[in-house]
Protein backbone atom coordinates (compact mmCIF):
# COMPACT_ATOMS: atom_id res chain seq x y z
CA UNK A 1 0.00 0.00 0.00
CA UNK A 2 0.73 3.44 -0.74
CA UNK A 3 0.59 6.86 1.22
CA UNK A 4 1.05 10.64 0.64
CA UNK A 5 1.80 12.33 4.06
CA UNK A 6 1.49 16.05 3.65
CA UNK A 7 2.11 19.23 6.56
CA UNK A 8 2.01 22.62 4.87
CA UNK A 9 4.51 24.90 5.02
CA UNK A 10 2.01 28.25 4.85
CA UNK A 11 0.54 26.33 8.77
CA UNK A 12 3.60 25.10 10.19
CA UNK A 13 6.44 27.03 9.49
CA UNK A 14 8.97 25.69 11.10
CA UNK A 15 10.30 22.52 9.53
CA UNK A 16 11.69 20.90 12.46
CA UNK A 17 7.95 20.39 13.59
CA UNK A 18 6.58 19.73 10.19
CA UNK A 19 9.13 17.13 9.89
CA UNK A 20 7.91 15.39 13.22
CA UNK A 21 4.91 15.80 12.30
CA UNK A 22 5.12 13.85 8.85
CA UNK A 23 7.13 11.14 10.42
CA UNK A 24 4.05 10.86 13.16
CA UNK A 25 1.37 10.83 10.25
CA UNK A 26 3.13 7.87 9.08
CA UNK A 27 4.31 5.87 11.61
CA UNK A 28 0.04 6.36 12.77
CA UNK A 29 -0.55 4.96 9.02
CA UNK A 30 1.66 2.11 9.52
CA UNK A 31 0.44 1.08 12.74
CA UNK A 32 -3.26 1.59 12.00
CA UNK A 33 -2.36 -0.61 8.83
CA UNK A 34 -0.92 -3.58 10.85
CA UNK A 35 -3.96 -3.45 12.95
CA UNK A 36 -6.22 -4.19 9.94
CA UNK A 37 -4.04 -6.53 8.88
CA UNK A 38 -3.84 -8.45 12.07
CA UNK A 39 -7.72 -8.40 12.47
CA UNK A 40 -8.06 -9.77 8.98
CA UNK A 41 -9.49 -6.22 7.61
CA UNK A 42 -8.97 -5.94 3.77
CA UNK A 43 -8.57 -2.14 2.98
CA UNK A 44 -10.03 -1.23 -0.63
CA UNK A 45 -7.51 0.90 -1.47
CA UNK A 46 -4.40 0.46 -2.70
CA UNK A 47 -2.97 4.50 -1.78
CA UNK A 48 -3.50 6.74 1.31
CA UNK A 49 -3.14 10.15 1.56
CA UNK A 50 -3.20 12.54 4.49
CA UNK A 51 -2.43 16.47 5.13
CA UNK A 52 -2.76 17.94 8.25
CA UNK A 53 -5.54 20.41 9.05
CA UNK A 54 -5.33 21.59 12.18
CA UNK A 55 -5.12 25.25 13.15
CA UNK A 56 -1.47 26.58 13.46
CA UNK A 57 -1.83 28.01 16.82
CA UNK A 58 -2.28 24.03 18.66
CA UNK A 59 0.42 23.19 20.81
CA UNK A 60 1.71 21.11 18.52
CA UNK A 61 4.98 20.46 19.85
CA UNK A 62 3.22 18.64 22.23
CA UNK A 63 1.50 16.36 20.06
CA UNK A 64 2.40 12.49 20.39
CA UNK A 65 1.27 9.47 18.45
CA UNK A 66 -1.16 8.42 20.86
CA UNK A 67 -2.80 11.80 19.72
CA UNK A 68 -2.52 11.32 16.19
CA UNK A 69 -3.05 7.36 16.09
CA UNK A 70 -7.18 7.60 16.73
CA UNK A 71 -7.85 10.01 14.40
CA UNK A 72 -6.04 8.38 11.28
CA UNK A 73 -7.75 4.86 12.47
CA UNK A 74 -11.10 7.15 12.08
CA UNK A 75 -10.28 8.26 8.94
CA UNK A 76 -9.19 4.92 7.57
CA UNK A 77 -11.98 3.07 8.80
CA UNK A 78 -14.49 6.05 7.27
CA UNK A 79 -12.81 5.37 4.04
CA UNK A 80 -13.05 1.93 4.16
CA UNK A 81 -16.93 1.43 4.92
CA UNK A 82 -17.47 4.46 2.34
CA UNK A 83 -15.86 2.23 -0.51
Amino acid sequence: MGYVVQVPRRWIRRSVVRNRLRRLLREALRAVIREFDRDGVALPFAAVGIAWRAAPHEAIERVRLWDVLPHVRELLQRAREEC
